[in-house]
């Protein structure tokens, strides 16, 4: 599982898919067991490896808004 779920984290940032679709994914993630904490260690590992690509790092920015609740309820996850 946790491949799966970094996989397709991975492609949520290199994709840059809209909010919409990003929550959505999230929620499957999260109907298939994968913890907030876990997601949150994940993509704070991919800023930090993101070698200050600012572009990356907005993107998971944005992700983690929406991982952490800081969102528009209509995206909201966890």
């Amino acid at each position: 599982m946790e491949a799966n779920f970094k996989n397709a984290l991975n492609l949520l940032v290199s994709n840059r898919i809209s909010l919409l679709e990003v929550s959505i994914k999230l929620k499957e993630m999260k109907t298939a067991g994968v913890e907030q904490d876990e997601v949150i260690e994940y993509l704070n590992s991919v800023r930090n490896s993101s070698g200050k690509n600012e572009n990356v790092d907005n993107w998971v920015l944005e992700v983690l808004d929406i991982v952490t609740g800081y969102c528009n309820i209509k995206y909201k996850v966890w």
